[in-house]
């Protein structure tokens, strides 16, 4: 196996088997809830950051919505644009990497959904992330996003492994995390088997280095970045509830 790090070179082909049982409806109802919540049911234009093939996007774009998305992987993007041309939408998928933005100041909100946030790893990158939302967001734009909560962290020992099945593809994931405690950031090592007809027709290995953070410093970074942090929620389920040892922590912040 080659161990290759934050890739989503041969993850990406099996992405949309591993998460076929994700709730993507649900997620884009609470976004719907945010925008009426905090823009007035105004937003009209959505910049996805790190968007993967798309789920998301398309569910918005069938809600009326003007969407782009954006990811480094260009593999995703060509899934993407790939599942969005069985659909007949207006979609734009752009190869971009969150880091260095070159869009134009044509957005309502942005969102960064499922951890994406969490792959851009140095201070100096966060910077760059952040100055690029400020200028394609238009006065006053949302910023929606999920990020992970080292004190909701809960590190185990032990390989966790799961196997999803789609048609004929079997995909068995292993899955190991080790945080590094001075850099803030959690490494998961991912193996996949894959079998087609109980014939193996792939075997790698991945590593996602993901940085999380207190929800203090998540707060000042936003400040210090131009947001107004409007609200901080467990997850997507909109519930008011207390998140200090939440490990999934969805943010809503405002350009100011």
């Amino acid at each position: 196996m080659t161990l290759k790090e934050n890739s989503y070179g041969k993850f990406a082909r099996y992405y949309d088997v591993i998460y076929k049982r994700y709730n993507y409806d649900q997620e884009c109802d609470f976004l719907l809830k945010m925008f009426q919540r905090f823009h007035g049911g105004r937003a009209n234009s959505i910049l996805d950051l790190g968007c993967g093939t798309g789920s998301h996007d398309i569910i918005l774009a069938k809600k009326g919505f003007k969407v782009v998305g954006i990811d480094s992987s260009a593999t995703m993007i060509e899934l993407a644009r790939e599942k969005v041309r069985s659909f007949g939408l207006q979609i734009e998928f752009v190869v971009q990497d969150m880091r260095e933005l070159q869009l134009p100041k044509d957005f309502d909100c942005a969102i960064c959904m499922f951890g994406s946030f969490g792959y851009v790893l140095s201070d100096e990158d966060l910077k760059n992330l952040f100055k690029g939302l400020r200028n394609v967001l238009r006065p006053n734009g949302l910023f929606l996003f999920e990020f992970w909560n080292k004190d909701g962290l809960k590190p185990t020992p032990y390989r966790s492994w799961d196997k999803r099945e789609e048609d004929d593809i079997r995909v068995y994931r292993l899955s190991k995390s080790d945080y590094n405690a001075d850099e803030g950031v959690l490494d998961i090592r991912f193996a996949f088997v894959v079998l087609e007809q109980d014939r193996l027709i792939d075997d790698f290995e991945e590593l996602h280095r993901i940085r999380i953070y207190s929800l203090n410093e998540m707060k000042r970074i936003l400040k210090d970045e131009g947001f107004n942090i409007l609200h901080m929620l467990a997850g997507y389920a909109g519930k008011e509830e207390p998140i200090e040892d939440t490990f999934r922590v969805f943010a809503i912040a405002k350009l100011i």
